[in-house]
């Protein structure tokens, strides 16, 4: 368990997105060793965001409200798929590849 003193990483991702709003997934570990060396994490979670006009709160399309952020978030979300299959095809092959990681 985590106690009052310990410095935690927080490993954060892009989830999920769509044109109305994006999903991200947070890892909390107990230190940045142990996140490097592929420790579970002591605890996960998940927050969705949106993108709302300023006089009436109404939800917009990220994507036409600020398409060239949609295309980042885009661009990280298939690159985060892109490892996770990656590192499913080593995993079933004789490759000897123990993990990648997608920390920086």
């Amino acid at each position: 368990p985590l106690r009052y003193g310990d410095k935690p990483v927080v490993r954060t991702r892009a989830a999920a997105l769509t044109q109305m709003k994006e999903t991200f997934a947070y890892e909390i570990f107990e230190s940045a060793e142990a996140m490097e060396s592929g420790a579970k994490p002591n605890c996960s979670g998940q927050s969705v965001h949106c993108i709302v006009e300023a006089a009436s709160f109404k939800p917009v399309s990220m994507k036409k409200a600020a398409p060239k952020l949609y295309a980042l978030y885009q661009e990280a979300l298939e690159a985060e798929l892109f490892i996770k299959a990656l590192s499913s095809c080593v995993r079933e092959s004789d490759v000897g590849v123990h993990s990648l990681s997608t920390s920086s």
